[in-house]
């Protein structure tokens, strides 16, 4: 099982609409073949300590059952058409691809 997280900063000058408009990116990638468990978020905002980094706006996870899915589920043209249409919506985003020990 192979676990990807994507972790969002939106631009600051973002009108509450266009926030609200970004969750239809996450509603788009939910629709792709491939991935499963699509779920998405804000910052839980619980209790400060070292390790915790909330400074995120948005964040998404998905399963997939092989590697070679998450690679072919990047390059689908659907895929990279949501990524264009959303991309002017924030100013960063970081992944993190983790494969679980059975």
């Amino acid at each position: 099982m192979y676990f990807h997280y994507l972790l969002f900063w939106l631009r600051k000058d973002l009108s509450e609409a266009e926030v609200k408009e970004f969750e239809n990116f996450f509603k788009g990638l939910a629709q792709l073949p491939y991935q499963k468990n699509l779920r998405y978020g804000k910052p839980a905002y619980s209790s400060p300590r070292s390790v915790l980094d909330n400074s995120f706006t948005d964040n998404a996870s998905m399963e997939f059952d092989s590697l070679e899915e998450l690679e072919v589920y990047g390059k689908l043209p659907e895929h990279l058409v949501l990524v264009q249409k959303y991309k002017p919506f924030f100013e960063r985003m970081l992944v993190h691809d983790t494969v679980y020990n059975p």
